[in-house]
């Protein structure tokens, strides 16, 4: 079975753990780990810079998580998306193919599904980042990668 990891938020160094227990899982039963997919699913903003993703996006998210769990989402974790090691996928397009490129490092994973309609952000805000997924980051990863 394919692994799909939920990288969420907090430091993408912490989901490698799973990713090692999963491939020596397949080792052990039998399985080449490099013949078993693995994904990583996250949320997304991007904007022309970092600091106006997060000011843009910050009150979506905190509508989600205040809907979910009846509290704000923590602005001093949610201040931490601006570090590439951070795995909430919101920042420049630059710093998300940053990110994106990190976690290939350390997972080596074959695909990313990008939630970003999320917390009800505006149309024209998610057309544009539909946009920079298609002209600037997934181009930059797939020239990474090697993949077409």
């Amino acid at each position: 079975m394919p692994l799909t990891l939920a990288t969420l938020s907090g430091v993408s160094r912490y989901f490698k753990t799973m990713v090692d227990a999963y491939r020596q899982a397949a080792n052990q039963a039998g399985h080449d780990p490099a013949n078993l997919p693995i994904a990583t699913t996250t949320i997304l903003y991007v904007a022309e810079n970092s600091q106006d993703a997060q000011n843009e996006f910050y009150p979506h998210m905190n509508h989600v998580y205040r809907t979910m769990r009846g509290m704000n989402f923590p602005k001093h974790q949610f201040l931490q998306s601006t570090n590439i090691e951070d795995a909430l996928m919101v920042g420049s397009p630059q710093l998300v193919i940053e990110k994106i490129l990190r976690q290939h490092e350390l997972f080596g994973h074959q695909r990313v599904l990008l939630e970003m309609d999320l917390g009800g952000v505006p149309y024209d805000k998610l057309e544009r980042n539909i946009e920079l997924v298609a002209t600037h980051i997934a181009p930059a990863i797939r020239k990474y990668t090697g993949k077409a």
